[in-house]
């Protein structure tokens, strides 16, 4: 009444693992990849760029290096919400941050975008238009930050750091030639000024 029917029999191990194998592979390479820390200064204390309750765009030193930075305009390109505004003059160069801003350098207005050097406000926004030498980070922080830097600034702030001095003799120096005989030279010293 029943005949034998050939038997088929499979394993799933095979199938399981290869599945497996299939789908954690590509999650343990990712995991594998993490964005390193980046430490910012936007409430005046060094912390991570992610547990900072503040929108802010930082630049280092090395990135800096290999957009070419001169001075801030430099920086707009890579900071969408950053405008630069010029005109002939570059003491009349005003900064917009998120498009908010002053219309011009009004010499009896404190900008809305605040630039700090070290730390140090400039009150003339032309000033950041200057060669920097030696920079290693740019910070822009987007958004009102009168609490922590004063001065009004409405619209952000610039933050600007520059090397510290190192432990050991260093000097850089770099010349560019131009069209019109144009010459520009930049340099640096740095080192301690004794043993002690």
């Amino acid at each position: 009444m029943y005949k034998n029917k050939p038997s088929v029999s499979f394993s799933l191990r095979p199938l399981v693992f290869g599945i497996s194998a299939a789908l954690l592979g590509p999650a343990a390479a990712t995991s594998a990849a993490q964005l390193e820390e980046v430490i910012v200064t936007a409430q005046k204390r060094a912390e991570d760029m992610q547990t900072v309750p503040v929108s802010v765009s930082a630049l280092t030193a090395d990135q800096l290096a290999d957009i070419g930075f001169n001075d801030i305009s430099d920086i707009a390109a890579q900071v969408p919400s950053l405008i630069v505004l010029t005109n002939i003059s570059p003491l009349a160069t005003t900064f917009r941050i998120r498009n908010i801003g002053n219309a011009g350098n009004i010499p009896n207005f404190e900008p809305a975008t605040g630039l700090f050097i070290d730390g140090a406000f400039r009150s003339r926004s032309g000033i950041g238009m200057g060669d920097l030498v030696d920079v290693s980070s740019v910070e822009v922080l987007k958004g009102p930050q009168s609490t922590l830097h004063g001065k009004n600034v409405t619209a952000g702030v610039i933050s600007v750091a520059t090397q510290g001095p190192t432990e050991n003799f260093e000097a850089m120096a770099e010349v560019s030639f131009g069209s019109d005989k144009l010459k520009q030279i930049k340099a640096y010293v740095s080192g301690p000024f004794s043993d002690s």
